[in-house]
């Protein structure tokens, strides 16, 4: 996977500006479809739809039941994955490699045509497994996506959401989280998120994402617009040709390739 080495990044005053390369758009939709079944199923469900034998039956379970079919909702979750996947492959190319590992939060959205609870994308990284450490790691992303002319700026919503994160949104999906992880008896990730539910007395590290994934033809209009930055906000600007075209092409072939 290459995702991350599809863009091409610059550093501006207040935020990174990451352009998707001549000649990647395939690339990138095609790592992100890949991932596309991984990130609505378990492996108890993956399982189960290996048993479908039926090529129509299996589409229709998919497009029915797991896949969104609303506009805004495509739109929303493609742009979360974007970023999970993003900011997952940025760490592993820092000079100090970052593994990080999270929830595919969409596996647990009670329905398929609204959007997960809890911050957009929630990751983390652990230094000891057996005992808790300083350079231990949790993240946050709120992503915004731009995929046709947006009046107001995206960028600035994207920073919202994250200070939201940021103030209360992390620890109540900490909270959710550990939930999930309990009612379906995998105490070993109960455990891993119960790490990060008391940051003063473990002093772990928190880092929180605004990414605004935007239409390249919209990009100098979103640029042109005001936002306000945030203390501890990082910001990124992630541009894409024809992104309503790829969103849209992602779920059909992850619907009609399964």
């Amino acid at each position: 996977m290459n995702l991350y080495k599809s863009f091409s990044r610059t550093k501006e005053d207040d935020y990174f500006l990451h352009e998707l390369k001549n000649n990647e758009w395939d690339n990138v939709k095609n790592i992100l479809k890949s991932n596309a079944l991984s990130c609505y199923l378990d492996e108890d469900k993956l399982s189960d739809l290996e048993n479908i034998k039926d090529n129509a039956e299996k589409k229709d379970f998919l497009k029915k039941y797991i896949f969104p079919s609303k506009g805004n909702i495509k739109s929303g979750d493609f742009g979360e994955i974007l970023s999970y996947f993003f900011i997952v492959e940025k760490h592993k190319n820092l000079k100090n490699k970052i593994v990080l590992k999270g929830p595919k939060k969409w596996i647990w959205k009670d329905d398929n045509n609204k959007a997960a609870p809890g911050a957009d994308v929630l990751l983390y990284s652990i230094k000891n497994s057996s005992k808790p450490s300083t350079q231990d790691i949790v993240l946050t992303i709120e992503s915004k996506m731009s995929a046709t002319k947006a009046s107001k700026s995206r960028i600035q919503d994207a920073i919202d959401g994250a200070e939201d994160d940021r103030i209360s949104r992390l620890t109540k999906t900490l909270v959710w989280l550990k939930r999930k992880y309990a009612l379906a008896g995998n105490t070993s990730k109960m455990q891993e998120i119960k790490r990060f539910q008391d940051p003063v007395t473990l002093g772990y590290r928190k880092k929180h994402y605004a990414i605004a994934i935007i239409n390249e033809q919209f990009l100098d209009d979103q640029l042109s617009k005001d936002f306000e930055k945030k203390e501890n906000i990082i910001i990124y600007v992630i541009s894409i040709e024809k992104l309503k075209e790829m969103y849209e092409e992602f779920f059909l072939e992850s619907i009609n390739d399964c």
